[in-house]
């Protein structure tokens, strides 16, 4: 009996899946941070790490940010108390790096961050970058907890709504059963 063998994966790929590996773990971040000037909320760079950090490790991944250039750019804007409006600009190269077989792979992003005239401007980009990447690379779904834009639009009468996925991750049940309902109606 000759048992067939399936052919060794490169390195690159697998690195690729233990990304995949990774991003399948993770069902939601909240977004625990909010834009007070532009009234939005996001995933803060703590929390990403704080959910990312125990399955990296699993995973026996690292990422190591480095920064190629940065630019800044005063604008014309200015606070109310004449201090500019700073646009600050990163490149970056940030590693996934596998600790099982010593191969990484370099990816290139792009942040940036506008502050009034002070000195964390490169910072403030780095973290955007980061934030940025770690939700693309790994898909990670960012949850606000408290807004469900489905839950602001009525729905119009005699039409049952299929549930947010919002609504799905808060209550797998009620989306269960909402699910089967509708396609019992059909």
């Amino acid at each position: 009996d000759e048992q067939s063998e399936a052919p060794a994966l490169s390195p690159r790929a697998i690195i690729y899946r233990k990304i995949a590996a990774v991003a399948a773990q993770v069902e939601r971040i909240d977004k625990d941070g909010k834009n007070k000037h532009k009234d939005y909320r996001y995933a803060t760079l703590p929390a990403i790490f704080a959910t990312l950090k125990p399955l990296l490790a699993e995973q026996q991944l690292a990422l190591l940010p480095r920064m190629v250039e940065h630019s800044e750019q005063t604008t014309t804007a200015a606070s109310s108390g004449g201090a500019a409006y700073v646009l600050t600009r990163v490149q970056m190269l940030i590693d996934i790096c596998c600790g099982d077989t010593g191969d990484s792979i370099s990816i290139p992003w792009a942040g940036e961050a506008g502050r009034y005239n002070d000195d964390k401007g490169i910072a403030s980009a780095q973290t955007v970058c980061m934030r940025t990447f770690l939700i693309n690379t790994f898909q990670l779904p960012c949850f606000d907890p408290e807004f469900d834009p489905d839950a602001q639009e009525p729905e119009p009468p005699g039409r049952k709504r299929n549930p947010s996925a919002s609504e799905q991750m808060r209550n797998p049940q009620r989306s269960n059963t909402t699910a089967q309902q509708s396609s019992n109606a059909d």
